[in-house]
């Protein structure tokens, strides 16, 4: 008896290891205020994204383009905060080229507007959700959202109001430039919405928003959409976060990175086996840089910490071919 009792604990464990997924909450996969994250983004990206289901793979090594970054900042330091009296966190891309207005709740992380310096202010009174908790593969959602979308230098304002489902519908590994993400869930937003100015519908819209987490960086780590309004395609691209925020625990990289001791350290560490490593940034968990140091070609090379505090870090290798690749560093004193 007590045979058949192991076994059939030993068979559940297997099982629910073997089953078990991600699950996204507001806790890990929303950025908290102060946190800064970099993208690369490319327009018309030549990335599959139709595998769905289970186990599935997709390769994001061919995106290469521009460098945005976006920063997360109380709502009252954004541009327009009297336009979105219910957000509590302003995403500022570009240092304010454009703005995106949240708020949380444990429940769902809500897209209040956006707004483009001189050109666009959206507001949405039914607010469009973004993401919605917990969510775990095979998870869906369904809501509408309503609000206006003021053409600043036209001085028009239409009405807009759609339907969202968000639903997590494949979950797997993640091929990027830098390397290999493995257990990602990928949460699928698909939009229909209409504007209307003065109660006469002028365009119609389908968007397509896929984003890829892994549930430890409180963001979307990949990102491809796609949108059109009355059939014509207006926006496709695609991005990848830059890889000094990655868990890079869970990256698999396909070259033998410089070792360095000792880890965790406290007031030096010391590279080894650097000589193809032209030079080197560290970084904090919130992507802000703290460090550099050229290399000149030395296999060998202490770097001073001491103005680090204590915790977690990330050193990124830059090598004379523009490649890059990243490993975790513990400061603790």
């Amino acid at each position: 008896m007590m045979k058949k009792l192991n076994l059939s604990v030993i068979l559940a464990f297997i099982f629910a290891s073997a089953s078990a997924q991600i699950t996204l909450t507001s806790a890990n996969a929303v950025p908290s205020i102060g946190a800064s994250y970099t993208y690369v983004s490319m327009a018309s990206p030549i990335v599959d994204v139709s595998p769905s289901g289970a186990n599935q793979t997709w390769d994001f090594t061919s995106i290469a383009g521009v460098i945005t970054t976006s920063d997360y900042l109380t709502a009252s330091s954004g541009q327009s905060p009297v336009s979105f009296s219910l957000a509590t966190i302003v995403e500022s891309v570009d240092t304010g080229k454009a703005e995106n207005y949240y708020s949380s709740t444990t429940a769902e992380y809500t897209l209040r507007g956006h707004y483009y310096p001189g050109a666009l202010l959206i507001n949405y009174s039914d607010e469009r959700e973004h993401l919605k908790f917990p969510m775990t593969y095979d998870t869906v959602f369904y809501e509408t959202f309503a609000g206006t979308v003021e053409n600043i230098q036209a001085g028009q304002t239409f009405d807009r109001s759609g339907t969202i489902e968000i639903k997590a519908d494949a979950y797997g590994a993640l091929i990027l430039p830098t390397g290999t993400v493995n257990d990602v869930l990928r949460v699928r937003i698909t939009l229909d919405y209409t504007d209307e100015y003065q109660g006469t519908p002028i365009a119609f819209y389908v968007d397509t928003i896929y984003l890829w987490f892994d549930g430890v960086n409180s963001n979307y780590l990949a990102s491809w959409s796609k949108g059109y309004a009355n059939s014509t395609l207006f926006i496709f691209s695609a991005s990848y976060m830059d890889n000094t925020l990655l868990n890079v625990n869970s990256i698999e990289t396909a070259v033998n990175l410089p070792s360095f001791y000792p880890n965790p350290a406290s007031s030096y560490i010391h590279l080894q086996d650097a000589s193809w490593v032209e030079s080197i940034s560290i970084y904090d968990v919130t992507g802000k840089h703290m460090i550099s140091m050229n290399l000149n070609g030395d296999n060998e090379q202490e770097v001073n910490i001491n103005e680090l505090d204590r915790g977690i870090y990330y050193i990124r290798y830059y090598t004379n071919n523009s490649d890059s690749y990243t490993k975790k560093l513990v400061v603790g004193r």
